[in-house]
Order: structure tokens, then C-alpha cells, then sequence
């Protein structure tokens, strides 16, 4: 379900030992461990594989699940230890990385009480090249959001629940962007089976994926324009219009694409004689 969907780095010549294209990462022809620094970024906890496979699981494949968006490609980054921890300099370098290599979405399922600038900078900078940002909100059911999903532009994802009501765990607050389910998803393990996960991290996904799907649509879209129809196009399980624990709403997939579907009219030609 995974493995089709992998980012290959064309700029890099498989394991030759060679920087080939002077990025400053040698073989990275899959992505990048910034954990152990090496060119294998496998997931060793569980949590990557299962918010990747949320995001573009193969398609129409007779396995396991489908992914949001069938058409992305994902490059793998891990950032984070065995232990789902990791320091803010190695986050930074993923994000800085992502946006170098041409992603157009960043999934951020992760989130800390603290802040730091060296990631706020990273953020900007990826925003400065057309990426799109999206975080988890947290699930400790408390506001604010964790950082990074308090920064200006990152789309902050909050959970729902099997029900579509709002998820009680998940945090909340004026950064809050949209919402999406977040509770007893299944999808892909480290090991190549499949098991359930609740958290703002599969929202956060769910988000990502649909990113992913508007933009397979109109690629010509900003990363603005991207949002834009996210939040217009979202579903209302709350309070009607914003609120602060599921912002504008549950995502809707369907009414994200049919809104940017370019739809042409074909008028008949009629000749007099």
C-alpha cells in the first residue's frame, strides 16, 4: 500500500556514496533519516506509516485500505525517534528539506506545549517556496493548539469522532482551521499489516490527503487557494460557522473537488443555410 507511493530523489544516483546533486545529503534517493543521519528513513515506531497510508495508500490495489489522495507521492522524513520524540533542529531540517525537494504539502502529525524559532523560521521558509503546512492540533483536550499548528498559515486540524461530533481529547482554541476524523482509523503499520489509531495525527492526515487530492485537480492552485477551498467546502458538525473546537468544520472531500472540478460546456454549432 506504501511502498508504490515513495518519493525517488531523480537527482540522485542509488548508493554510489556521492552527494550527486549537492544538497548536502548523500544517497537520499528515498528521503531522509535526520534521527540516526542517514539515507534510510524507515518508520521504527508505527505512527509514520499509519498517517501515511491515511494520506495515499495505493488505490483500487485489493489491499488493506486507500489512501485520501491515490495520485501523491510521499517523501519519507523522519524526524522522530522509535519513541515518537524528537529534537526541534531535526524537525526544522525535515520541514526545510520537504520544501526543497518540492512538496507541496508538509503533514506535520506532531505537536509540542513548547515553541521554537528555528521551526517557526523553517515554516516560513517553506511557505515562502508554496508549501503547504498542516498540524495536529493535540489531543489532551485543552487550548491552545500544540505548536506547530499555532503558527500563522499552518493549518491547525482538530479531531471528530466515529459519530461526527467533536473528538472531547482533542485540543482546541483560536488556531483551530477545520476538522476530520480522527477516531479508530485504520491504516498501514511499520510491520505491513493494519491497525486502528485515535488522535489528531489521523485528522491531521485526513487533511493532508485531501491537500494533496484538490491540488491533483488544480495543480495551477496557491497554497491559499488550496485552503480556501478546504475551509469553504467543510461541514458543519458544531456551532454553525467557525468555533473554536472544530474551526469551519469536517472535511468534505466530495465538495472539495466538485468545487474546483473545471467544468466545461460544449454549445452546438448550428448552421443556417
Amino acid at each position: 500500500d506504501l511502498a508504490a507511493k515513495v518519493w525517488t530523489n531523480q537527482d540522485e544516483i542509488p548508493d554510489n556514496g556521492v552527494d550527486d546533486n549537492s544538497n548536502g545529503y548523500v544517497d537520499d534517493v528515498h528521503g531522509w533519516n535526520f534521527v540516526g543521519n542517514n539515507n534510510h528513513p524507515q518508520d521504527d515506531q508505527g505512527h509514520g506509516s499509519h498517517v501515511a497510508g491515511i494520506v495515499a495508500a495505493s488505490t483500487n490495489n485489493g489491499i488493506g485500505i486507500a489512501g485520501m489522495s491515490w495520485q501523491a507521492t510521499l517523501i519519507p522524513i523522519k524526524a522522530l525517534d522509535n519513541r515518537g520524540e524528537g529534537t526541534f533542529a531535526n524537525l526544522a531540517a525535515g520541514i526545510i528539506y520537504a520544501a526543497d525537494n518540492g512538496a507541496r504539502v508538509t503533514n506535520l502529525s506532531l505537536g509540542s506545549t513548547l515553541t521554537s524559532t528555528t521551526v517557526t523560521q523553517a515554516v516560513s521558509y517553506a511557505q515562502s517556496k508554496g508549501c503547504l503546512l498542516i498540524a495536529a492540533a493535540g489531543n489532551q483536550g485543552i487550548s491552545p493548539v500544540e505548536f506547530p499548528a499555532s503558527l500563522p498559515g499552518v493549518i491547525a486540524v482538530a479531531a471528530t469522532t466515529s459519530q461526527d461530533m467533536r473528538w472531547l481529547n482533542s485540543n482546541y482554541g483560536a488556531e483551530v482551521t477545520v476538522s476530520a476524523p480522527g477516531e479508530n482509523i485504520i491504516s498501514a503499520s511499520a510491520t505491513g499489516s493494519y491497525f486502528f489509531q485515535t488522535g489528531t495525527s489521523m485528522s491531521t492526515a485526513h487533511v493532508s490527503g485531501l491537500a494533496a487530492l484538490v491540488w491533483s485537480v488544480r495543480p495551477d492552485y496557491s497554497a491559499a487557494q488550496v485552503t480556501r477551498i478546504i475551509t469553504e467546502t467543510a461541514h458543519d458538525v458544531a456551532l454553525p460557522g467557525w468555533d473554536v473546537y472544530t474551526g469551519w468544520g469536517r472535511i468534505d472531500a466530495y465538495r472539495a473537488v466538485q468545487a474546483v472540478a473545471l467544468t466545461r460546456w460544449f454549445f452546438p454549432i448550428i448552421l443556417r443555410p
